[in-house]
């Protein structure tokens, strides 16, 4: 009890603190999806769950100091290691007594076999999970795979550390990963695009046709700015910029076109989707089993290797199929998807 009121009064402390605040130097968490105050009324629906490659991802860019796409800046970062820490009695911070970036590092290397250190990574990512969600463990998750909600975060927690500390790994990183993998219920209001939608506001802000924009010229330039630093693809003049043109060229194509040129323009559209909902955390299905089974930064990283190795046709089907996800009521309000692929009868298909 006493450790949940110190975490409680963390939550508060770091609110107070300023700890959310956006950061001058990139996209920062929105307020909405974290909440580290102390007055807290919102139920289960709000809760946000990221897995364990979201968190390598968002530390290994931390520590690298790079321009990395991420979705928490360094002090908020720093705000869940505190509140990780109070909740754990397991040793995170290897011994001296802070729960660093590099700690953090270190148990949320992907590369590890052992079962037990497979565990502590989901259970640091459990963690930070909690600290997301304010420090809240009443909200109800699937801890035992029954498919419903029926164990307090709290409870949880414990079951997983009582495992680890009594060398049950296998079970506690059964536990800590289904829970890690329950998403977020705000991905419901994302909104994806095929093709044929952005292709139409380009043809519209170009001149090219007489059709309604639904994104006006300024939005879709900052998109474009956003894509160019989403990929290692060069979809520009090779300056590192992309132009209404350069953008124009590769999502209208004609006639008979490569597989790769079909892939570069379907993953061209679903890096404006990306840019568009300013949300790498989404999860997504990237194999056509009508399940989110990656996170959209994952499903990026694939997506781009297979095209610089040549697997276009894969490449192709991934951000076809992520494109397709649609919108909901609010922006699901046009008729240009119907469109994507309006050229491709004469497709051959060669590389």
């Amino acid at each position: 009890m006493l450790r949940r009121t110190l975490v409680l009064m963390t939550v508060v402390l770091l609110a107070a603190a300023g700890c959310n605040e956006e950061s001058a130097d990139g996209p920062t968490n929105p307020a909405s999806t974290l909440d580290i105050s102390g007055d807290r009324d919102r139920g289960d629906d709000d809760a946000c769950f990221f897995t364990a490659d979201f968190w390598t991802h968002e530390f290994d860019a931390a520590l690298d100091d790079t321009e990395a796409r991420r979705r928490f800046d360094d002090a908020t970062l720093a705000a869940l290691l505190a509140i990780a820490a109070l909740r754990s009695d397991i040793d995170f911070d290897r011994g001296d007594d802070d729960l660093s970036f590099e700690d953090a590092g270190f148990f949320l290397d992907p590369n590890v076999d052992a079962r037990c250190d497979r565990a502590m990574r989901q259970h640091l990512a459990l963690l930070l999970n909690f600290a997301v969600n304010g420090g809240d463990g009443t909200i109800r998750v699937d801890a035992d795979g029954r498919g419903g909600a029926e164990t307090d975060l709290d409870d949880a927690i414990d079951r997983v550390e009582t495992a680890i500390l009594a060398g049950r790994c296998e079970g506690a990183l059964e536990i800590a990963a289904r829970v890690n993998g329950m998403g977020c219920d705000d991905d419901d209001d994302v909104c994806f695009r095929g093709v044929g939608f952005w292709k139409h506001q380009f043809n519209a802000a170009l001149g090219q046709t007489r059709g309604h924009q639904h994104v006006d010229g300024e939005t879709l330039g900052a998109l474009l700015i956003a894509v160019a630093g989403l990929t290692d693809l060069d979809f520009g003049q090779g300056d590192g910029e992309i132009s209404f043109s350069d953008a124009d060229a590769v999502l209208d194509l004609h006639g008979r076109q490569s597989e790769c040129a079909r892939a570069e323009q379907h993953y061209f559209a679903l890096l404006l989707n990306v840019a568009f909902n300013d949300d790498i955390s989404i999860r997504v299905d990237t194999g056509g089993r009508d399940g989110a089974d990656a996170d959209l930064d994952d499903a990026l990283g694939e997506i781009e290797e297979s095209i610089l190795e040549g697997e276009c046709l894969r490449a192709k089907g991934m951000a076809e199929r992520i494109n397709s996800i649609g919108c909901d009521d609010e922006c699901d309000d046009d008729d240009h998807d119907d469109d994507d692929d309006d050229d491709e009868d004469d497709e051959d298909g060669d590389d």
